[in-house]
């Protein structure tokens, strides 16, 4: 997580991306993107998160360079929102510390870094966050974030993909949890932990089928 703070995470957000009526959409890029997304949404499902992105994989449905590449796709949830105004926790905490007080904690060998931890650097940053939109647990919000990476082995969270929408009336909600496309290792492609494929028996990691999916009569789903 030393990334956090950073308002690019590891610098992986160069993937295709586009929305389509009313549909966000994510090429594959570095691995198998869209695998990890549709993997973490199954997970999802089974926990209490209710608020996230639901993602399904598209496959081949990105041709870069004469090269097909299976996408994943959400709904946008600012369509679903109307109205509403999207502020990545990057975008909120720039308009409400000093330059230099973002400066030191974006930058990790800043004084400030070396003097605290993580956790006592985020407490800072959640109480701000509490007392400018009213929201009584974005520490809970944070922390059910944190605790769903550590489970998938996401290593790409970071304040560009933590956002905030503010209703057409003022009032402060937290965004639908999204891009978890770096859990489970997507995008390591060292042979010798084996990789991720999505192929007609579904989602597979080596010789071992991770979730068995019939793609052969994909409905792209209406949102």
């Amino acid at each position: 997580m030393e990334d956090f703070f950073s308002a690019t995470g590891a610098l992986r957000g160069n993937q295709g991306k586009w929305i389509l009526n009313g549909a966000f959409y994510k090429a594959d890029e570095y691995g198998y993107e869209a695998a990890a997304e549709y993997l973490t949404t199954e997970i999802l499902r089974q926990s209490n998160m209710t608020d996230y992105a639901p993602y399904v994989i598209v496959p081949h449905g990105y041709s870069q360079a004469g090269i097909a590449k299976n996408c994943c796709m959400s709904p946008d949830f600012l369509a679903l929102n109307p109205g509403c105004r999207e502020l990545t926790l990057y975008e909120f905490l720039q308009s409400h510390l000093s330059e230099e007080q973002l400066e030191g904690l974006m930058e990790p060998h800043s004084k400030f870094h070396a003097r605290h931890s993580l956790a006592e650097t985020i407490a800072p940053v959640v109480e701000l966050v509490e007392s400018k939109t009213g929201l009584s647990d974005f520490g809970g919000y944070i922390t059910a974030i944190m605790e769903l990476d550590a489970l998938t082995r996401n290593d790409d969270r970071h304040i560009n993909n933590i956002s905030l929408l503010q209703l057409p009336n003022g009032l402060w909600k937290t965004a639908p949890v999204f891009d978890n496309g770096s859990g489970f290792g997507a995008r390591d492609k060292d042979p010798t932990i084996g990789s991720f494929a999505v192929n007609a028996e579904g989602v597979q990691l080596g010789d071992t089928i991770l979730v068995s999916v019939d793609f052969s009569n994909t409905e792209i789903p209406e949102f």
